[in-house]
């Protein structure tokens, strides 16, 4: 059996391709054990990634909350775009897009390239649009359901 004082767990961070290495908010985990068994260590270890992919997804549903990045989304589920392309079928300022384009690519969620003078976007990963797609048909399976409460209620009033 192993028993240290304390024991401290360091989380690996892996750089993008960009180079930039994701945010996070206490690199270190530090907890105080009398005595611990490997056992314990491997729980401890395999319980820190998890923690991880919690943030890394609350950060994804954070940049997706604006309904701009949402429609960018919706707007590459077909594939690349480039960026003038992208501010006509939305119709706001170039800055605005370049700003809310630059969010998503920030966290993951877009990629981009250069051709000469443009510029193109498209989805880091395509499952980004089943999750979309899946997000909205909740959200419209619970629109018909209120719908369907409402027109109930108002039978029961008239």
């Amino acid at each position: 059996m192993i028993s240290w004082d304390r024991l401290l767990i360091r989380m690996v961070l892996v750089p993008s391709q960009e180079g930039h290495l994701p945010p996070i908010h206490s690199p270190v985990l530090t907890i105080g054990v009398d005595q611990v068994t490997s056992q314990r260590i491997s729980k401890l270890v395999d319980a820190v990634p998890d923690a991880r992919i919690f943030e890394l997804h609350a950060d994804v549903c954070k940049t997706l909350a604006n309904p701009w990045r949402l429609r960018l989304i919706h707007a590459l589920r077909h594939g690349e775009r480039p960026v003038a392309q992208l501010i006509r079928e939305l119709g706001i300022p170039k800055a605005n897009v370049s700003q809310h384009l630059s969010v998503m690519r920030a966290r993951g969620v877009v990629e981009s390239r250069r051709e000469g003078a443009f510029v193109y976007y498209r989805l880091a990963d395509p499952r980004i649009v089943d999750a979309f797609r899946l997000m909205r048909e909740v959200l419209l399976r619970r629109l018909r359901r209120t719908g369907e409460l409402a027109r109930r209620a108002s039978g029961r009033a008239a």
